[in-house]
């Protein structure tokens, strides 16, 4: 059960100075939440020293307060000084603290139910579950209604609500993997029809959701929890229905173990005061202390990785909180660069506006393009009688050994080791320091603050491994027909190898046309059969397909394109394609040029790849994919 936010009393070795410093940030905070609300009467609270299984954020509509948990709105380290949120260079600055009141504030919106309601009206602890989830969609849809601003911000925080903070068996149980999913769904996916993220965020947990239900299924669920946001406020019997409709439809169990599991993956919504324990009122009051964590936190974060490696679910949802929490860094970088100059007088940089426009500009066509080509689709295959992929095959013995050994090369260059550090601390367990130990005897006999921290603890920090994403543009124009073989194997070869160190991958063909051939998040367990056959080249739009799906441009970690071609093409497509190909390489994303028959055109500032075999091809990729990994975590 997730635990409740609670006002705790300082921790010891907290100085005063430090307890006045966060009560002030506390009164800051409170001038924008009724704000955001439009309420005149909440009281909010941010508060220190939480358990790691604690929300984020949490209201209280008896006591109409809100709690905002500290050690999820900052960074590490922060000091509360720092952080004015009445500021537009504050709110720029701090945007996690603003969405997470934003969110607050769209339950504040809505009329509360108490947990004993919910019950009576759900009968089962299944569709209750669902009832509550449904709801963190609505609260973001009603504020997003009444303030399209509080966008930038709900996105912002969605990041904790998408990131696993917590480790889970490494064996779940089909009932436990199909909560997990159905989590996901609502949680995630949901947040994509709500308008707070963008469908090419989530693109891996789609198609993980999508393995999980199908296709179909998923489209019923995906109905249900639309039909939930068109809702009145306050319908809950009707909430309650389409819960109970949803819980049908997913085929999730009365199961409570898999319902714990779930719930304890990270992907933990804003708990409501009403829902949570039965002690929750016989909180202690005092002010808000420091925040100690426990000397096996990093342990903690390796389990967390390790769970994320052994369920591509959670691999998915880990990749989707990444990629939002760059995102929104990036952006705040900007803005706030903009606003320094407009301060300083300045107007703002010509050049470096028309160069954002047309980032915006390349982005958003690689949007449209990926929902072309590969919106709706899921993790599935296709086979067509005109298109590119006349059927599938059986991976062959030197294609399976391609995979593993391109495999190899990847993990290999793509480890890290842990990060051990020394830090003081107060109270044990750790390494006792004679001399600080006496100095904080001296402090305490004296009737001084006590500053001494005379133990030495090793925290052990799990260091991420970079993550790795791979597009592949294989040509099927007719000049091409001799190698269609060798590209279908390559392709085959990189989406096994990435799968293997639980990166991403997807293929398309392009002709005259484009074709997905494989999905984001799922490789084939067969090779495609390709002909190549067709006409007029639509490279460019490959390229943008796949910089859409996979995030190539501006995604996290290690990013590779790789294009199968000899790079006949016309004059037109020669200019579009070579300039989304030298903006993918401006943005760190490697791009390869595979020669299959040594005669190829390579354009751009693409890297030729020479190989005819699948171990040529394993060999050669892998050299290029461990270069990309290095510069990735440079």
């Amino acid at each position: 059960m997730t635990s409740r936010l609670r006002l705790t009393a300082p921790a010891p070795g907290v100085s005063p100075a430090l307890v006045e410093a966060r009560d002030e940030l506390t009164a800051r905070t409170n001038d924008i939440i009724n704000v955001l609300a439009d309420r005149d009467d909440l009281l909010l609270h941010v508060v220190w020293n939480q358990p790691d299984d604690a929300p984020p954020a949490m209201f209280d509509p008896e006591r109409a307060e809100v709690f905002i948990n500290a050690d999820r709105a900052f960074a590490l380290g922060t000091h509360p000084d720092q952080i004015d949120p009445t500021t537009v260079e504050g709110r720029l600055a701090h945007p996690v603290l603003v969405g997470l009141c934003a969110h607050e504030s769209g339950h504040a919106r809505r009329p509360p139910w108490s947990a004993e309601e919910l019950h009576r009206l759900a009968g089962s602890p299944a569709v209750a579950e669902v009832t509550t989830l449904l709801e963190e969609l609505c609260v973001e849809a009603l504020q997003l209604d009444k303030r399209p601003t509080s966008r930038r911000w709900l996105r912002a925080s969605a990041q904790h609500v998408l990131e696993p903070s917590q480790a889970l068996p490494t064996n779940l149980t089909p009932s436990q993997q199909r909560w997990l999913a159905a989590r996901a769904a609502l949680l995630v996916l949901g947040r994509v029809d709500v308008g707070v993220l963008d469908p090419t965020d989530v693109s891996a947990v789609t198609a993980a959701v999508g393995t999980e239900f199908g296709q179909q299924t998923l489209q019923q669920l995906q109905d249900l929890w639309c039909e939930a946001l068109a809702l009145a406020e306050g319908s809950l019997p009707d909430l309650v229905e389409i819960a109970r409709r949803f819980v049908q439809v997913a085929n999730l169990t009365e199961d409570p173990l898999a319902q714990q599991t779930a719930a304890a993956l990270g992907l933990v919504c804003t708990a409501h005061a009403g829902d949570s324990d039965d002690d929750a009122d016989s909180a202690d009051a005092g002010v808000p202390g420091a925040d100690l964590p426990s000397p096996a936190a990093g342990d903690e974060q390796t389990e967390q990785a390790d769970s994320a490696q052994a369920n591509p679910l959670l691999a998915a949802v880990a990749q989707a909180a990444h990629a939002v929490a760059d995102d929104t860094a990036q952006q705040a970088a900007a803005d706030l660069a903009d606003l320094a100059d407009q301060q300083a007088g300045r107007g703002p940089d010509q050049n470096l506006l028309k160069s954002r426009a047309q980032e915006n500009a390349a982005r958003h066509s690689a949007q449209n393009q990926a929902g072309k080509v590969f919106g709706g689709k899921g993790a599935g295959r296709t086979t067509s009688k005109s298109g590119p992929v006349r059927g599938w095959r059986a991976p062959n013995s030197q294609e399976r050994i391609a995979a593993n050994l391109l495999a190899a090369r990847l993990r290999q260059a793509r480890f890290r080791d842990r990060h051990i550090t020394v830090v003081p601390s107060a109270v044990p367990p750790g390494r006792l320091l004679g001399r600080s130990a006496m100095l904080g005897e001296a402090q305490r006999s004296q009737g001084l603050p006590i500053t001494a921290q005379p133990f030495r603890q090793r925290r052990t920090a799990h260091v991420d491994q970079p993550p790795l994403a791979v597009g592949i543009a294989v040509d099927v124009s007719g000049s091409m027909q001799h190698t269609a073989d060798a590209m279908a194997s390559a392709s085959w070869v990189i989406a096994h190898a990435a799968a293997q160190i639980q990166g991403r991958s997807a293929c398309a063909a392009w002709g005259s046309a484009v074709t997905a051939v494989t999905w984001p998040g799922r490789p084939p367990e067969q090779v495609p059969q390709l002909i190549a056959n067709e006409g007029t080249e639509v490279l460019a739009q490959a390229i943008d397909a796949l910089d859409g799906a996979l995030n190539l441009a501006t995604g996290r970690g290690a990013r590779l394109l790789v294009i199968a071609s000899d790079g006949d093409t016309d004059n037109a497509d020669v200019r579009a394609s070579t300039r989304k190909i030298n903006r993918l390489v401006a943005n760190r994303c490697g791009v390869l040029w595979l020669c299959l028959d040594g005669t190829a055109t390579v354009l751009g500032k693409a890297v030729a790849v020479h190989a005819t075999t699948p171990k040529d091809v394993a060999l050669a990729l892998g050299q290029a994919a461990v270069t990309a990994l290095r510069q990735a975590s440079a």
